[in-house]
């Protein structure tokens, strides 16, 4: 990314670029790139949700948004809300690592929301997840049949 850029501006580039690549399995995901600045902007002003970087020499290439309290589902600590890495960046464990050191601060119930069409995410999470206790979570929201809903109890890091 362009070096004159604040790390914010690094940060909502990324999150439009992330938005279009939702598209692809989703295409109500943001309609369009202002769409997707005004979901960012909701997301990094709420003390509910923390933004993570991943960084990989020295650049900011990914991110995790992890929502907590209020942003999580009523029996879960953490929502795993967007996760993303760059496609130049991705099959590096760069989002496996990150997540395991979140884990082992933050032990608790984690849920997430995963698109039954976006299978890549899915083997990632259902690896990711191994040996790890699922917890049944009830879907209380208005949700299309189109998501997966998981919960996962995280002890300690693997």
């Amino acid at each position: 990314m362009n070096q004159n850029l604040t790390k914010e501006d690094e940060r909502r580039l990324l999150f439009v670029e992330y938005c279009k690549y939702m598209r692809q399995f989703d295409e109500n995901f943001t309609k369009s790139d202002a769409d997707s600045v005004s979901y960012f902007r909701e997301q990094i002003c709420n003390p509910f949700i923390e933004w993570i970087d991943i960084t990989c020499e020295n650049k900011i290439v990914g991110f995790m948004i992890i929502g907590h309290g209020i942003e999580c589902h009523r029996n879960a600590d953490y929502f795993i809300m967007n996760v993303y890495v760059k496609p130049e960046y991705q099959s590096r464990g760069l989002m496996t690592q990150k997540l395991k050191e979140y884990f082992r601060e933050h032990s608790g119930v984690y849920c997430l929301d995963v698109l039954k069409n976006n299978f890549k995410a899915l083997a990632f999470w259902n690896n990711l997840f191994k040996g790890y206790k699922q917890i049944k979570l009830k879907d209380y929201r208005k949700m299309t049949s189109d998501i997966y809903l998981f919960g996962y109890k995280v002890k300690e890091a693997r």
